[in-house]
């Protein structure tokens, strides 16, 4: 009897670890703070999350607040990229993020 109970135990643990490995990180957010030097309302961006290589994973336009978050963002390091309206990075305003699993990060920038 004793021998069935560990070996249920033993597969139940089996079980458990082989699930816990195969999932998935908890993805996170990223929050970009966008404000003008001169004290004006930011006008609007794309914000533009690229992986290391280069690759655009996902945007978002800020706000009227120059406000706009990331989400949700895997586990990883990643570039925060500005564009204009015409999608052209906006020069001086890119910053590199590495975000934790389930974790938040914040990016401001001064324009």
């Amino acid at each position: 009897m004793l021998k069935r109970i560990l070996f249920v135990v033993a597969i139940a643990l089996a079980v458990a670890w082989v699930i816990s490995a195969c999932s998935e990180p908890e993805p996170g957010e990223i929050s970009v703070t966008i404000k003008m030097k001169s004290g004006a309302v930011p006008p609007s961006y794309f914000v533009v999350l690229q992986d290391q290589k280069g690759a655009e994973v996902m945007y978002r336009v800020s706000d009227s607040y120059g406000v706009s978050y990331l989400s949700p963002v895997p586990p990883g390091t990643y570039t925060v990229i500005l564009k204009d309206r015409t999608k052209n990075p906006v020069p001086g305003a890119t910053q590199q993020v590495t975000l934790q699993a389930g974790g938040s990060e914040m990016v401001s920038f001064e324009l």
